[in-house]
């Protein structure tokens, strides 16, 4: 899964001008992309990959987390 975000929140909370960050897992029986998709589709405006990790970690599913930030030109 993957959060995407930049413009002028991004510079002011991250001091970035665009920060990507990627969540990786396995899916299992007991949580799946479609999991995910549910989840995206019913809290759209409130949701954030933090939320998955949550989920993640709630349910013992190991996952791994990279972020890339562009930062803001000195």
């Amino acid at each position: 899964m993957r959060e995407a975000s930049k413009g002028v929140l991004t510079e002011m909370m991250f001091d970035a001008t665009e920060r990507e960050t990627t969540v990786t897992f396995e899916p299992t029986d007991d949580y799946s992309l479609a999991d995910a998709a549910d989840n995206v589709e019913g809290h759209a405006d409130d949701c954030l990959i933090t939320d998955f990790e949550d989920t993640l970690t709630l349910w013992g599913i190991p996952y791994t987390r990279d972020e890339k930030v562009v930062p803001l030109a000195a």
